[in-house]
Parts: C-alpha cells; structure tokens; sequence
C-alpha cells in the first residue's frame, strides 16, 4: 500500500513495498568464521555485526561484492553503511540491500535510512532481520533528479567533516604514540582482576523505553568517554535489576567484550546509568590504581595487541570472556608516577583540544543532520 507525503503527495513506500514491485532486493550473507580468514587470507574487508568504524571484522580471500549496496548489522544493533564498487563481503548476521531500479538512487536510500535508524532502537532481543526491515522503514519515492540533488548536498558536508576527521585522527596517533611511551617506561606486571573488581551485567531480556534510566551499551563507548547521543533505555524495575550486583557510580570504568572489544569509557560525573549485555563495570581499588590512568592503560598499544591476540569468537561475533578479562597483563608503576603520567598526557590532550577541531566536527555533523532532516523529513 502506497503512503503519501500529505504536503506533496509523494509516495512513501516501505522496503518491503519496494521490494515487491522489483526496486531493491534484501538479503542477508554467509557465514565466515575467523577460521576461514586465517585459511584463506587476502585483501578483501568481512562486515560482519560490528557497528564500529566501517563495520570490518576482518579479511579474506574471497569476495562477495564488487558493486553498490548498502550493509547492515544485524545482530549490532541495526546500523547501515553505504558500499561502493568495492569488493567485500557480508556474514550471516549481517544484511545487504541492493537496488535495482534506476528511480531509486542507493545513496539517497541510504541517507532515508541512516536518517530514521538513529531514532530506532534494536537489541539482541528485537534483531534487525530483513523481515523487521522490511516493515520499519519507508522511503519517499521522490523524483531521481531530486534524489541526486540530496545526495549532493550531503556528500558536501561529509566530505568536509571527513577532512577535519582525518587532522583529528593524525593528532590522535601522536598522542597515541606519546602515551604508549610513557606507560612503557617502567612499572609491576600486573593481572587486571589485581588492581580493580571487575563485574559482568547480569543477563536480562529489557523492555527498551523512550526514557528512564540510560543503559550504557558497547557502541556508547568513544574514545575513553560516554557517547549520549544515542543511548537506550529502561524502567526502574529493570534498572534494579541490572545494578543488583554493583551501583555504576564516579570513576568506575565501562568495557566492552564483544565487538567492538575494548571499546573503554569512564563515568567523569555523577550519572545515573546501568550497563549494557557484555559491557563490564571496572572499579579501580585506589590503593592500586588511578582511574584515569588505568583508562589510560587500557587504550594502550599494548593492552590492545593482547585483547586481539586472546579475543575469542563463534563464527562472527568476536567476544572477550570474564576469565580471560581477569588475566589481562597489565604495567603498573606506583601511583606517584601513575598521577605523573596522567598529568603529562592531560596537559597534552589539551594542547589537541584547543586546535578547535573537535569542536568544529561537532559543529559540522549538527549542521549535516539538521539538512539531512530538512530534505528526508
């Protein structure tokens, strides 16, 4: 059944009305396990669950794709990349939309749904399957030369957020590089479970609300903060549920164990939350640790390379077990040189910050949601 955009009457048709009159196809991959890509090895990008970066788990030495559709995570909370002319693959939690009509343009159907999908919410629970897609999302079927026209426009502002991005990043490797050398100066081997307690979230089938208490989820994980802009809910029974084992409070760490792994957060202020499924709450003992030092620590090179070396995965899901969390190695100096180092790099940190890039992204990417809204709304 056709919906129209009653201010100019266009049709506004689901993916599922779209692909019964032969528009676009859905589909979802194969199955590639981590077996398969250390047997087969080659250059070509796996986009498995992950909504991290670009969605790559790995590579391989086949491939799937070489032409434009647009992906999507399945089991990683539903959200979609565009692909161009690229070849890769797709695994079996994950799903592919391919057009195959000149009067829909793919990237215009990208930004449609990338536009709606950051006001959805899926879990492991309510998956993003082909069949929910197909119902969930609906396209306005608006003429191809002003399809191109959006897209033109769009593409203007990313192409320049991706410039600012690309500054930002090479800052970032500096910092990296500086970090990591002076955690490697000296310091006591240590087992992670030695320095902090560390508690799993209990397992819990949620009942998502559009307000109540925020759930911290892996991808809420950025660069060592919590990212709000696109937290999930729950109810205060719910809520209770969840922290019966620990209270998230001030200074505790947030740590995902599966994909993206390590993603890693501290809570810098008084914010009433509960964790995500697979996202561990550390609590660093003071006798032991610094808090931010020990965030420090676990964005390190070296803690990185461990946690790629021993993660574990069934066919697709990468994950990072309790037992193994526990045994993290980790270089502890006394706390005298810990509160050194933390110094150091927070006077660093703050000579990137007043380049004013970080603030010029947010400024951009505000400005490109409030067009993207403008012309897809």
């Amino acid at each position: 059944m056709e919906h129209h955009n009653t201010a100019e009457n266009i049709p506004c048709l689901t993916l599922g009305e779209l692909e019964a009159q032969g528009i676009l196809t859905l589909g979802r991959g194969k199955i590639i396990s981590k077996k398969d890509m250390l047997e087969h090895p080659g250059p070509y990008p796996v986009y498995s669950s992950s909504a991290a970066g670009d969605g790559e788990i790995g590579r391989y030495g086949c491939y799937m794709f070489d032409d434009e559709r647009i992906t999507w995570s399945i089991d990683g909370g539903g959200k979609l990349f565009y692909r161009n002319h690229l070849r890769y693959c797709v695994t079996n939690v994950g799903g592919w939309i391919k057009v195959t009509d000149p009067r829909l343009l793919t990237k215009y159907l990208y930004y449609v749904l990338i536009d709606q999908w950051e006001g959805k919410s899926f879990d492991y629970v309510k998956k993003a399957h082909p069949s929910v897609l197909r119902e969930i999302y609906k396209v306005p079927m608006l003429p191809v030369e002003r399809q191109a026209e959006i897209v033109r426009m769009l593409d203007t502002f990313l192409e320049l957020i991706d410039t600012l991005e690309a500054e930002l990043e090479a800052r970032r490797r500096q910092y990296s590089y500086y970090r990591d050398w002076l955690i490697g100066q000296e310091g006591t081997e240590k087992y992670l479970a030695q320095v902090c307690r560390i508690v799993d979230c209990p397992h819990t089938s949620p009942q998502w609300q559009q307000m109540g208490v925020a759930v911290i989820r892996n991808y809420n994980l950025v660069d060592g903060r919590i990212d709000q802009s696109n937290l999930s809910y729950v109810s205060e029974e719910e809520y209770l549920r969840r922290v019966r084992r620990i209270v998230p409070q001030k200074d505790d760490l947030l740590f995902s164990r599966e994909a993206p792994i390590g993603n890693v957060a501290i809570i810098e202020e008084d914010f009433r939350c509960c964790q995500g499924q697979r996202v561990v709450l550390l609590r660093p003992d003071p006798q032991e640790i610094l808090p931010k030092y020990l965030l420090e620590l676990l964005q390190s090179g070296a803690v990185r390379r461990q946690l790629n070396q021993a993660a574990q995965g069934g066919s697709t899901v990468s994950n990072f077990n309790l037992s193994a969390l526990r045994k993290l190695r980790i270089s502890v100096p006394d706390l005298k040189r810990q509160a050194y180092i933390q110094k150091t790099l927070e006077k660093f940190d703050r000579m990137i910050s007043q380049t004013g890039i970080s603030g010029e992204i947010a400024a951009r990417k505000q400005q490109y949601r409030y067009y993207r809204e403008k012309l897809l709304r």
